[in-house]
């Protein structure tokens, strides 16, 4: 992802009307990202907003950046993606997880 890009993550779906919904993400360069949910089907809408901290030097992979969202309780939503703005360096890799826990 080149510096100042952003890259948008598949769509998760979770089958689930109500879900516990969190989202880890890392990658080598700094970054700011958000969480979106999709309530109606069609539009996106931002469900929270973070920028990545440092993590420690790692021998084998050099530096990683993190962020980590709250955990979400959302309702009506089953469509989640996470996206990342690159705030580093030109061909930063990100990457990004979602844990959802039924109700």
């Amino acid at each position: 992802l080149a510096a100042g890009s952003i890259g948008t993550g598949s769509s998760r779906a979770f089958y689930q009307e109500q879900v516990h919904v969190q989202c880890y993400i890392y990658g080598d360069q700094p970054f700011t990202a958000w969480v979106e949910m999709q309530g109606d089907g069609t539009n996106w809408q931002i469900i929270w907003y973070g920028s990545s901290t440092d993590a420690t030097v790692d021998a084998t992979a050099g530096t990683r950046y993190f962020a980590v969202s709250p955990l979400f309780y959302a309702m009506g939503s089953r469509n989640f993606r996470v996206r990342v703005r690159n705030t580093g360096a030109s061909a930063g890799t990100f990457r990004g997880v979602f844990v959802a826990t039924s109700l």
